[in-house]
């Protein structure tokens, strides 16, 4: 009877060991295919028109930890960052291409995006910014410095 306990301990470890892993693999493999999908972000300077993406990735910058919610995915129409609202079809002035452009600084300190391997822009580095939505999809974009 006391070994049949322990047999039956063992396989039900081994079944859940196995079942992490899978998920783990499955883990990766979602963040491998976003990052294959991720969305180009280009750099933000004065007299640029602001996107739906940019809107999206300045949303990203307004939170300071990227393991927090973002909301439930919906578009966004606007996002306020350091005080600063921002909508879709905006022009950027200097002032406000320099708030961003501090955000992302900010950003990169505490959460270390990761190197995007394959993709440039010149002699610039680019970087995947990766997070959670709220649905525990992995979203990505990719952004140069």
């Amino acid at each position: 009877m006391k070994r049949m306990k322990i047999t039956t301990l063992v396989l039900m470890l081994a079944a859940v060991g196995c079942s992490f892993k899978t998920a783990s693999a499955q883990s990766d493999a979602n963040k491998d295919e976003a990052k294959k999908g991720a969305k180009e972000i280009t750099k933000f300077a004065a007299n640029k028109i602001l996107g739906d993406n940019d809107l999206s990735f300045i949303d990203m910058l307004s939170v300071k930890d990227a393991t927090m919610s973002r909301g439930k995915g919906e578009a966004k129409k606007e996002v306020t960052l350091k005080g600063k609202t921002f909508t879709a079809g905006e022009k950027l002035s200097e002032e406000d291409a320099a708030i961003i452009n501090k955000a992302i600084a900010e950003y990169n300190k505490t959460n270390k995006p990761t190197k995007a391997e394959g993709k440039s822009r010149g002699s610039a580095d680019c970087y995947y910014y990766c997070y959670y939505d709220y649905y525990g999809n992995y979203v990505c974009y990719w952004y140069c410095d």
